[in-house]
């Protein structure tokens, strides 16, 4: 009973989110619509269209990931508290309120525009913003850090070899067998 009250609170607290984002959307796309060509920096096409059109969607989704870390913190304080017997059951009940959650949080501004306001332009629109924004994210988390860790990692190797060969330390012939063990772990990889 507790664990129901305190997810439906967190998906209520997430609805009021979805619901001021919705109208910060509206309004920001009048002040668009009506003022945007009166500054020099918001003329452009690519600062109207793509970056002061999503504002609120940003800000939605950055709420969003926020909002789901706290919610798994606060889902596993749940669980353990609810004290299961076994740990399969422990697994199911925080599986339901983990997928619950994220469920309706992620999707419910698209069932709200979808059942209750049945503006399908909005849908389509937001959906659309969405992936292209997941998309840039996704090669962002998946590409560019992990591209720009592994060049940091290397310059820092070059670094302390460059240090060894001042002190006078001889440093082996290459071995790839050798690097190959140094390389971290790719379990995460997909």
């Amino acid at each position: 009973v507790v664990s129901m009250s305190v997810v439906l609170m967190c998906l209520y607290i997430v609805t009021e989110v979805m619901l001021t984002t919705l109208d910060y959307t509206d309004i920001n796309n009048m002040w668009i619509k009506e003022n945007a060509e009166l500054y020099w920096w918001s003329k452009p096409f690519v600062m109207q269209g793509v970056v002061l059109a999503n504002v609120p969607l940003v800000l939605y989704l950055v709420a969003l990931n926020i909002f789901t870390m706290v919610y798994a913190k606060v889902a596993k304080m749940l669980n353990d508290w609810e004290n299961h017997k076994y740990e399969y059951e422990y697994e199911n009940a925080m599986v339901l309120k983990l997928v619950l959650f994220q469920f309706l949080s992620m999707n419910m501004s698209y069932l709200y525009m979808a059942f209750v306001l049945r503006d399908f332009a909005k849908l389509f629109n937001a959906i659309r913003n969405v992936l292209m924004i997941e998309l840039v994210t996704g090669n962002l988390k998946e590409v560019v850090i992990p591209y720009a860790m592994r060049k940091r990692a290397e310059k820092a190797r070059k670094k302390e070899r460059e240090e060894l060969e001042k002190q006078g330390v001889v440093i082996p012939q290459r071995n790839p067998a050798l690097e190959q063990l140094k390389l971290e772990s790719a379990e995460n990889a997909f």
